[in-house]
């Protein structure tokens, strides 16, 4: 599918700047740096998406250069990560991950979405610390409907001025925090 996918780029060359490696998530897949060499020579810019789950592959991309932008979610602190992930994972990995964010050269941002029943304004601090020293921590607000849990899909977003107090809380930990969406 590769080849389709650049043969629809290429059809779309005088409307695309770049494109967005997305997921699921985009570094469990083993042609993942290939690929992104493949859509490098159609001379596209790439932002990649990632939860930041394989520090290893991530490594690989900020050192070859491979993307332009990177945008890691943040999901949660440690001990609510479980909830807001559905992941019982590695979190050295996530820290790894962040911490190679932190020091790279590569445009990034952190992200972390604000769900209600989850994220509380008592997690903005650990969290700001989490990703401290971050030119950009960007908060989004759920949005109920396509969830992959069902247990959310009837949770109504946080009112604007939680968002709002969880961005004043988290602003002393990155370069700037931002409210998308």
């Amino acid at each position: 599918p590769a080849g389709q996918i650049l043969d629809d780029f290429r059809k779309r060359k005088n409307f695309l700047d770049g494109v967005c490696i997305s997921g699921g998530e985009p570094t469990i897949q083993p042609g993942l740096l290939p690929f992104l060499d493949l859509i490098r020579a159609e001379n596209l810019k790439i932002k990649l998406d990632t939860n930041g789950a394989r520090p290893d592959v991530l490594e690989q991309v900020l050192a070859s250069g491979k993307a332009d932008y990177i945008a890691m979610d943040v999901k949660a602190p440690w001990e609510k990560y479980p909830l807001a992930s559905g992941w019982d994972g590695n979190f050295e990995a996530v820290m790894k991950s962040i911490s190679l964010l932190l020091g790279s050269k590569t445009a990034f941002e952190f992200r972390t979405t604000l769900v209600p029943g989850i994220h509380s304004l008592e997690d903005a601090c650990f969290m700001g610390k989490m990703i401290e020293g971050a030119p950009l921590y960007v908060l989004q607000n759920f949005r109920p409907g396509h969830t992959l849990s069902q247990e959310f899909s009837d949770r109504r977003p946080f009112p604007p001025e939680f968002l709002e107090a969880f961005r004043e809380i988290a602003a002393p930990f990155a370069g700037e925090v931002k409210i998308r969406g």
